[in-house]
């Protein structure tokens, strides 16, 4: 069900449903808690919540939001209102980097990067945020994210895109910038994977344009035993969409890893 909390000083949307242990879905940027919807049906017992990042989807804006790590405090401030404690988060792309600042502060019984990196952004790419930061001021939220979307897609004519680029334009100008540059100056996560005393899950699309599959392999091979890694070969950054059951079964595997007693 679709709900509104007052958090943090951000009227929060996001969606929860179904019983049993927590999980948190953390949506990528320019998205919303609904890039889920192919998924979520097959998640099941378990405690689905699936919030609206600021800036994003119905969730209002937190201009003080420079860093991550205020990302994070909004969720762990989000979850004490709802009671719920260590969940397992499944963050994809930026959802990750949320997921991963969170869990360096606050327990997790999981974490899953869907689609997403431990990494910080190389020079370049720091570089290209700064660009798109400035070229939504100028030119606005709809011309941004129509250049944006159809690179996360294996074809810019995949069916998906105009989808999603629906859901991006309902995100807000600033919400945009604020976000680039949270990303921007993230910093390396690595090690909170490898001092986590949680299941890692690294889920990846072997045609994945924006984050290379070596840095994944690299990853999964420094966290350890307890990481596990599955590529997904006919998918690029969107598998909530390009192949919804694939991803549910793997989520589902790593679930059941997070929650042996379940």
């Amino acid at each position: 069900m679709s709900h509104h909390l007052f958090v943090a000083g951000i009227d929060t949307h996001y969606h929860l449903m179904g019983a049993g242990p927590p999980v948190v879905l953390l949506h990528g940027f320019t998205e919303s808690g609904a890039v889920f919807r192919p998924v979520r049906p097959a998640l099941t017992g378990y405690r689905l919540l699936c919030p609206d990042l600021p800036g994003h989807g119905h969730s209002t804006l937190a201009p003080g939001y420079t860093r991550l790590e205020d990302y994070a405090s909004w969720l762990h401030q989000l979850l004490e209102v709802l009671g719920i404690e260590a969940p397992v988060l499944i963050g994809h792309s930026m959802g990750g980097y949320v997921a991963l600042a969170y869990a360096e502060a606050y327990p997790v019984s999981g974490l899953a990067l869907w689609h997403s990196t431990a990494y910080a952004d190389a020079p370049e790419r720091r570089i290209n945020r700064e660009r798109g930061a400035a070229f939504v001021l100028q030119h606005g939220v709809g011309r941004y994210v129509a250049g944006m979307i159809p690179q996360l897609f294996p074809t810019d004519a995949d069916q998906h895109v105009q989808e999603v680029l629906h859901l991006a334009r309902q995100t807000s100008q600033q919400g945009i910038v604020q976000a680039l540059g949270a990303m921007r100056d993230r910093p390396n996560r690595l090690a909170v994977l490898q001092r986590l005393a949680a299941p890692v899950l690294f889920l990846h699309g072997k045609r994945d344009r924006i984050i290379p599959q070596v840095d994944i392999e690299e990853q999964a091979t420094a966290v350890g035993p307890h990481a596990r890694l599955h590529v997904l070969p006919q998918v690029a950054h969107m598998g909530m969409y390009e192949d919804p059951d694939a991803c549910a079964r793997v989520l589902n595997s790593f679930l059941a890893d997070c929650y042996p007693d379940r």
